[in-house]
């Protein structure tokens, strides 16, 4: 996609610098769209383009395109089976149609680069995504999303089978941009006394460090403003709900609501000592899935419903939907075992995962249909410096713009940084005070603005400190 930073100059030119390898392409009349007709087999295609603002100032990109056929689109929205036996027979699995991406999104406390590995997924009809969906997976979020940067094709060893993950096609073609994120490389640290990665995921979580990655990964897909949904499964729902503010709406389903080991470090929705997985802490609308079978200790649908209920009590915008029936394996087989916490099974929603995702974007597109006319607004990116141990003054004022021209709210999801300095906003200005300590490296905290009616666009001020 292609974005000025002349934000008021939307008319684009294209024109074609080199034709597809295997496909056609061409530019419509008045050269405000590029056409893209496929290729009857499936691989990668490329052709390079040129995008010209109204003062003929240009920019060259690279357009690089995963091809699937009819058959691959078969396996993407299938939903799945199990043998008389109780094997697995066969999946839904969107990754053959996906296209698989890599974005650096910061760097760590010694400087190190940290990645996140992705999938997209865009409705097979060709037609413009109504908003963005962000599926974050559950256990400890190693999704093991790889690929071929050069040519967009991946695969997923180790992830496929989660829920939200394997059905990314289903809520794409009900007209969503959907984004499948992976765990961040390298992985978060596991906490002293732990020897449990899933603790250490649970912290990312619900740290500041998630929303940077999530943000990060959005900005290098330049989604042009367009409304953003949180949707998380199992543990994910921790994301969604300690990242809310972040986005327009979130869903939370098999919600992990009960402590399930650790000899107590795990976290879940509601722990009181956690501030941000409290059903308070949520602003946004909410959607709240479960299934009626769920058999797993920390996802018991009584504890849904009681999420649901407390967000309402909360004031939260909230929905549910009650999902029943499907399959379940129950004997090990075709690289699948029982697991009642597992995604092959009612927690993950198996064999009716066109219903239920079916009614999970009816709700998104309600939400859709809440916002109106309404311009979403803008939020950049800013990168500031400061000299150790002394604070700085961000007015986010100049980074941020409604585009009804209405005004704006600002807010921080919390005041905590990436390296444990302090943002504190007072009106439309943050005074970023830096760790004690720190005398050189990248620190990171997010910004929020809303536009009163529904409105949301955040984005990540990264300070560097010493400079």
């Amino acid at each position: 996609m292609v974005q000025d930073p002349d934000w008021w100059d939307r008319h684009h030119h294209f024109e074609l610098l080199s034709a597809p390898v295997s496909g056609s392409a061409s530019v419509t009349a008045d050269g405000r769209q590029l056409l893209y007709a496929a290729p009857a087999t499936r691989g990668a295609d490329n052709f390079a383009y040129r995008a010209k603002d109204h003062r003929g100032l240009g920019v060259d990109g690279v357009a690089r395109l995963v091809v699937y056929d009819d058959a691959m689109l078969a396996t993407c929205r299938q939903n799945s089976t199990v043998t008389p036996a109780g094997v697995l027979a066969t999946r839904t699995k969107s990754n053959g149609c996906a296209f698989y991406g890599q974005t650096t999104t910061r760097t760590t406390a010694n400087g190190t680069p940290v990645t996140m590995d992705y999938f997209v997924n865009w409705p097979s009809s060709g037609t413009a995504p109504k908003a963005v969906v962000v599926l974050l997976g559950g256990g400890d979020f190693n999704m093991a999303i790889r690929g071929d940067l050069a040519t967009g094709i991946g695969d997923i060893t180790g992830g496929a089978n989660n829920f939200v993950v394997r059905t990314a096609q289903l809520f794409a073609d009900a007209g969503y941009l959907t984004v499948a994120l992976d765990r961040p490389e390298p992985g978060p640290l596991v906490p002293p006394g732990s020897t449990d990665i899933v603790t250490a995921t649970d912290l990312y979580r619900v740290s500041v460090d998630h929303s940077v990655d999530i943000l990060a990964v959005l900005k290098s897909l330049d989604p042009r403003g367009l409304p953003v949904f949180l949707v998380g499964t199992s543990r994910g729902s921790m994301s969604v709900i300690a990242q809310n503010r972040i986005a327009t709406g979130i869903s939370t389903s098999s919600s992990a609501t009960r402590d399930a080991g650790d000899q107590g470090r795990h976290l879940y929705v509601g722990r009181p000592d956690t501030p941000n997985l409290l059903p308070t802490f949520v602003q946004r609308p909410t959607h709240v899935l479960w299934h009626a079978q769920d058999a797993c200790f920390g996802s018991w649908p009584t504890g849904s419903r009681a999420l649901y209920d407390s967000l309402v009590a909360a004031g939260v915008d909230t929905a549910f939907h009650i999902a029943t029936g499907g399959v379940q394996v129950t004997a090990p087989g075709n690289g699948s075992t029982p697991d009642v916490c597992g995604p092959l099974s009612a927690h993950g929603y198996l064999g009716i995962e066109n219903d239920t995702i079916g009614q999970l974007t009816a709700w998104l597109d309600a939400r859709i249909a809440a916002l109106g006319h309404n311009r979403l607004p803008r939020a950049a990116f800013a990168d500031v410096a400061t000299p150790a141990d002394t604070p700085r003054r961000i007015h986010l004022s100049a980074l941020a713009h409604d585009r009804d021209g209405f005004g704006l709210a600002f807010e921080l999801p919390g005041s905590a940084t990436s390296l444990g300095g302090q943002a504190v906003l007072n009106g439309r200005t943050v005074t970023y005070t830096p760790p004690a300590g720190v005398t050189s490296g990248i620190d990171y905290f997010v910004y929020v603005a809303t536009d009163r009616r529904g409105g949301v666009a955040a984005a990540v001020v990264s300070v560097k400190i010493g400079g």
